[in-house]
């Protein structure tokens, strides 16, 4: 159970003066209800913030040309090109087409769009340059 900090005033020295702040105790009592309220709140906040972005963030599906490498995240997708067949999407010819209809070799606009759905496509039909 949640507890909350209340504080008790406390007069033990004789001492201090009526102008000297007195001293503090802590003291915890149980509160029933506090803890399942903020996180019923907190928790449908994240819950609605994340499905947001995942209806948007759903559509994009990055493939690789080269084999059958599948991805969402744009990040991970120059990682592949980069790690398995040593080249980037400015050397390969590939270009990041937004649902938007921004195109663009950088991830930046994933950034800026709130629509942010990429697809690849292919600028030229010559080899794909290599590292």
């Amino acid at each position: 159970s949640q507890t909350v900090e209340v504080e008790e005033k406390c007069n033990e020295s004789k001492e201090d003066s009526e102008d000297e702040p007195m001293i503090k105790k802590s003291k915890k009592e149980p509160v029933e209800n506090e803890g399942k309220r903020r996180a019923s709140i907190k928790g449908s906040s994240q819950s609605e913030t994340v499905q947001k972005d995942h209806e948007h963030k759903q559509k994009s599906d990055l493939q690789c040309f080269e084999c059958e490498y599948r991805s969402r995240s744009v990040m991970a997708w120059k990682a592949h090109l980069r790690i398995k067949h040593s080249t980037t999407p400015d050397l390969a010819g590939y270009l990041l087409r937004c649902d938007c209809g921004h195109e663009s070799r950088a991830h930046e606009h994933s950034y800026k769009c709130p629509i942010s759905n990429f697809t690849v496509i292919r600028e030229g039909n010559g080899p794909i340059r290599r590292l």
